[in-house]
């Protein structure tokens, strides 16, 4: 019973609340016998009707607990544009009973993933990333950091959508316990998403300006990260570890970052040369903006985060954006856009979408689709 306090119960189906009022009349048979009107006269009760009685108490509790476990997971599941307010606020009234499902959840989905089964659409593993981050559940932050691990263009995009963007950073910073060669195994993976490895970057100046490492080691492990990519040829990590280090005005790391510009290994269209010289000649001044900026180091509260999200704003009347930014964090991450798209025929979840954002139809507009 203490397990179900403060959980609303759900209406039950006909079938269930028979199951629940047959447990109950039970238990209210096994008392009519005896001559109940104080806490003191169940003293008289033998051992073996008490067990009983609480027999049915606790099936009824297994029951209800059930129904709502249940009911919580699938408005985390299926909410499209809208915010699962209540469904959050009672996971974390009840940590014990949600985080291992919760957990479960991405631990299916990463299995699922990389099986190649096609996935319904359910966006548990989105919620559950913030929720795990929020409630501080180290035990989660293994399989937080093996999804990040999912190999693809999308990764780990196709199990947490854009908050990748957000937290991919935060999961390798508190995963990592400031341990920076775990930061740098997930970047030179060049299987997985280049998004993906961007993002994981951010936990450089995570750890940077929480005081768990110092500038000097920042410094020497990008600087470090940028040659092995060179060696390695995974130059396309080049550009946003050239950035990281111009941002930390890394004069010791300059002359290797103009080498590779000059070998053409950067591309030039992220960042030139020129701007990153312009940004470590900036000194302290850039280091100390660098950091003011920094997202926390965690999630404190995930329904006020998801707020500012366009997906979960009022439906407005714009059309989605069709440019993918050159960092996943540069903008403000939307799942989904917020206007509705209207179509004439079916469109398979795996096609193009119709939007021209160049991401697959169930990544994109397919919970704003409505049939004329």
């Amino acid at each position: 019973m203490q397990a179900l306090n403060g959980l609303p119960i759900s209406d039950l189906r006909p079938q269930d609340k028979q199951l629940v009022e047959t447990e109950f009349v039970e238990f209210v048979r096994i008392f009519a016998d005896y001559d109940i009107k104080t806490g003191a006269d169940y003293e008289h009760v033998p051992k073996s009707d008490v067990a009983a009685a609480l027999a049915c108490l606790m099936a009824v509790t297994d029951f209800c607990l059930s129904g709502e476990e249940a009911r919580v997971m699938t408005e985390l599941a299926s909410t499209r544009d809208k915010l699962p307010v209540a469904a959050i606020d009672d996971i974390r009234k009840h940590p014990d009973i949600f985080v291992p499902l919760l957990i479960e959840s991405v631990v299916n989905a990463n299995a699922e993933i990389r099986s190649g089964k096609e996935r319904e659409w359910d966006d548990t593993p989105f919620f559950a990333l913030y929720l795990l981050i929020e409630l501080k559940v180290e035990a989660a932050y293994p399989v937080l950091v093996q999804s990040l691990y999912l190999p693809g263009p999308e990764g780990a995009s196709e199990l947490f959508g854009d908050a990748v963007g957000e937290l991919a950073g935060v999961v390798m910073a508190l995963a990592s316990g400031g341990d920076t060669r775990q930061i740098d195994k997930l970047v030179l993976a060049s299987e997985v998403s280049v998004y993906v490895r961007w993002a994981a970057l951010d936990a450089y100046k995570l750890l940077l300006r929480d005081g768990v490492i110092s500038r000097q080691h920042a410094i020497d492990g990008l600087h470090q990260l940028f040659q092995d990519c060179v060696d390695h040829d995974n130059h396309d990590m080049l550009a946003p570890i050239a950035i990281d280090l111009s941002h930390l005005a890394a004069d010791s790391a300059l002359e290797t970052i103009r080498s590779a510009y000059q070998r053409n290994l950067v591309d030039d269209s992220i960042v030139s040369l020129e701007s990153i010289e312009q940004r470590i000649a900036g000194g302290e001044a850039i280091v100390a903006k660098y950091l003011r900026f920094c997202r926390p180091t965690g999630v404190s509260d995930t329904i006020a985060e998801l707020k500012r999200w366009a997906s979960f704003q009022p439906t407005q009347d714009t059309q989605p954006k069709t440019t993918k930014p050159a960092h996943p964090a540069a903008s403000q991450p939307k799942p989904t856009s917020a206007s509705t798209i209207r179509i004439d025929e079916r469109i398979g979840r795996n096609s193009p979408c119709p939007c021209g954002s160049g991401k697959k139809f169930k990544k994109c507009c397919h919970s704003r689709t409505v049939n004329p």
